[in-house]
């Protein structure tokens, strides 16, 4: 998968926050070109996205919004591999 692609659109088809970004007075019809390039994210906003996670994690089960593990895999095994459940 390429980590860029660029295509060419006309100016009144692009979302507002790109428009933002171009020249005043360009006509509407204008063609503009658009590269869009993969961003990995920082090693820093990676651990504050995971951090952000485990903490929302923690919050669900102290208000009690979990389930039971066992229970769960057998939903999802009856739900997704029904013909499993009618074997021995």
């Amino acid at each position: 998968m390429p980590d860029s692609a660029t295509t060419t659109m006309r100016a009144d088809a692009l979302p507002a926050e790109l428009v933002a970004l171009l020249p005043h007075g360009l006509l509407p019809t204008a063609r503009v070109r658009i590269t869009l390039e993969v961003q990995e994210p920082t090693q820093e906003e990676w651990m504050e996205a995971v951090r952000a996670g485990v903490d929302r994690g923690r919050a669900d089960a102290a208000a009690g919004r979990i389930v039971d593990g066992d229970d769960m895999f057998a939903r999802l095994k009856s739900k997704h591999f029904p013909k499993l459940e009618k074997q021995p």
